[in-house]
């Protein structure tokens, strides 16, 4: 456990922000002047350095440094009054002016939302900096080198000493991004840990001297325009057939009030994917959108949906470009072959990617040619898609409202599937785990929704009949409850049998004909079976027999859903294969009003 917050030594005066200098030379590596002082450390002050990706021109961006004691002795080796050196290129491309780089937030410094007291100094002509309090073995005050007009932040952290024992600390603060910077190339922020005693907190330098860790780098590439890919899938997820049919969303920020003329934008359909249309297609102050021809077939899977809009002018959000389009997972793919096998069943990942470009011209004097920019190869401009025989949802709700949960309370879990259009199951069965510290209500009876294509098999809201719930307490404290589907089925409809047929599979079946992959017959094969839990006072087994459940802990529900695939054919022969599919939520209790001892 970390001491308190406080230093165990007086501090030396805080040095006030220097005035900036003019910037007169490339800015280059940070380095110490007096090299010799930054011999191997004792105390390690290693630091990492990380900052949000796809940051747009003009745009504040977040950084994070962690700082780390890393010696490998945890009984010696401590360090004290602990800094970060932090460098930010605020100068960028210059000279000549304007500069067009990365500039400190001033005052944006934190940990545990705790202000950190900061110093900053620029790069005087001659690209120096004095450091505020570091000092040399002869008791002089380091000079460290780096590029004129760039920035020397001293970020002073809130602890006397630092040791090995102590845990990683996270640094939060804000660089502001020049609008007149560069997306073609990277301003490289640089981090520097170290001590301000390497040893004791005597501050006799002569023998005791500032000692610091290697440099961490952080390449900022600022951005024109950030492209982001999403569905409104649950859970990344989907059953196949037309009558799952979602809808994609390409939208597009744009560094505000930057102008990209001529923006076309790509989405490169896979394979296993239908085109049905669009159904909405905006862009900021763009007179004209055209689609460039030829487009997806609303027929057949896969294609280019490619739009070119005249003009955008950038506000920095979201919603400066988007395009909406619906669409579904298909039996068979581009090529006529089986998406998910139709004698196995089983999944299949669909990856969709979109991309930009367009022309923009600079608002920099030095920049003011024409140029050609891209979106980011970035993992926001394309989505993930499971396609799956059988797809399963998890939700819940606090029964009589409120979003926050404590022991006493009682949770309503809702747990909705999809059977895909071309597949027939039987033996379904959903199965439910409940983490220790919690319990199903015995006073509510679980129900199931259902409808299928077949007249007579629709249901709402239905009691589950007694034998098909079942519950067992586990060894660790977990409760497994189990609904059998199927029985539960065959208990409510007049015909007596618990299959669930997907759209495109006739009640005798196929006759042998592959189910029609474009099939119209509706609605999809769709259930929903909500039960309630309490959440007890004690923990049955972990942490230990009868331990308080109080705030903070974690409660977590899992469910999976199991079936035996059937013959299209005739809807009744076993293949011989399962499919299965998962759910997880969980939550986080709030004051209860009780507390571990």
């Amino acid at each position: 456990m970390r001491t308190a917050l406080k230093n165990i030594f007086h501090r030396a005066t805080r040095h006030s922000l220097s005035a900036r200098t003019p910037p007169i030379a490339r800015r280059r590596q940070l380095c110490a002047e007096h090299l010799e002082a930054r011999r191997l450390l004792a105390a390690d002050a290693s630091v990492n350095i990380t900052g949000a990706s796809q940051s747009l021109l003009g745009e504040e961006v977040n950084f994070v440094v962690t700082f780390d004691n890393a010696s490998n002795d945890p009984t010696d080796n401590v360090g004290y009054s602990p800094f970060v050196d932090i460098v930010m290129p605020a100068t960028g491309d210059a000279p000549p002016l304007p500069e067009n780089g990365i500039s400190f937030s001033s005052g944006s410094a934190t940990y545990n939302g705790m202000n950190l007291q900061t110093t900053v100094i620029t790069f005087d002509a001659n690209g120096e900096a004095t450091h505020p309090f570091a000092k040399d073995s002869a008791g002089q005050p380091l000079v460290i080198q780096g590029t004129a007009g760039d920035e020397l932040v001293v970020v002073e952290l809130p602890f006397g000493s630092y040791g090995p024992s102590q845990p990683p600390i996270d640094i939060n603060f804000q660089g502001q991004i020049s609008p007149l910077a560069q997306p073609t190339r990277s301003y490289d922020v640089t981090a520097t840990g170290g001590y301000r005693y390497q040893l004791d907190a005597s501050g006799n330098p002569t023998v005791d001297q500032a000692d610091f860790g290697t440099t961490a780098t952080d390449p900022v590439q600022p951005q024109l325009f950030r492209l982001k890919k999403t569905s409104n899938t649950p859970e990344h997820e989907t059953a196949t057939g037309p009558n799952f049919k979602h809808s994609y969303t390409v939208s597009m920020a744009v560094a505000k009030d930057q102008t990209v003329e001529n923006l076309t934008l790509k989405d490169e359909l896979p394979a296993e994917v239908q085109f049905v249309s669009v159904t909405s297609m905006t862009g900021n102050q763009s007179n004209t959108q055209t689609q460039i021809l030829p487009g997806p077939s609303t027929t057949t899977p896969g294609g280019v949906l490619e739009y070119e809009f005249d003009q955008v002018i950038g506000t920095g959000n979201n919603g400066d470009v988007q395009l909406v389009f619906e669409y579904y997972v298909t039996q068979q793919d581009q090529n006529g072959q089986p998406v998910i096998p139709l004698n196995t069943g089983g999944t299949k990942l669909i990856t969709n990617k979109s991309s930009a470009s367009g022309t923009w011209t600079s608002s920099n004097p030095n920049f003011l040619t024409p140029q050609s920019v891209s979106s980011s190869n970035s993992p926001d401009t394309e989505y993930n898609l499971t396609a799956r025989t059988v797809s399963l949802q998890k939700s819940f709700s606090k029964v009589g409202g409120g979003t926050t949960y404590k022991a006493g309370d009682t949770i309503e879990y809702r747990l909705n599937f999809q059977v895909s259009d071309y597949f027939a199951l039987n033996n379904v069965t959903l199965e439910d785990i409940l983490s220790d510290g919690q319990e199903i209500d015995a006073s509510f009876t679980p129900t199931i929704s259902f409808q299928q294509q077949a007249n007579g098999n629709n249901f709402t809201n239905q009691p589950f009949a007694g034998p098909n719930v079942t519950s067992t307490i586990n060894g660790d404290g977990t409760q497994t409850v189990v609904f059998d589907i199927s029985e539960q089925l065959k208990a409510l409809r007049l015909l007596p049998d618990g299959r669930m047929l997907g759209a495109a599979i006739p009640f005798q079946g196929t006759a042998g004909v592959t189910p029609d992959p474009n099939t119209t017959v509706t609605p999809g094969t769709t259930g929903t079976v909500i039960f309630r839990a309490n959440i007890l006072d004690d923990y049955r087994t972990d942490p230990f027999p009868g331990a308080e459940v109080v705030e903070g802990d974690v409660m977590t529900d899992t469910a999976s859903m199991t079936a035996d695939v059937l013959a299209y054919s005739d809807a009744l022969t076993d293949t011989g294969s399962t499919v299965i599919d998962a759910s997880q939520k969980s939550f986080t209790l709030a004051n209860g009003g009780s507390t571990k001892e």
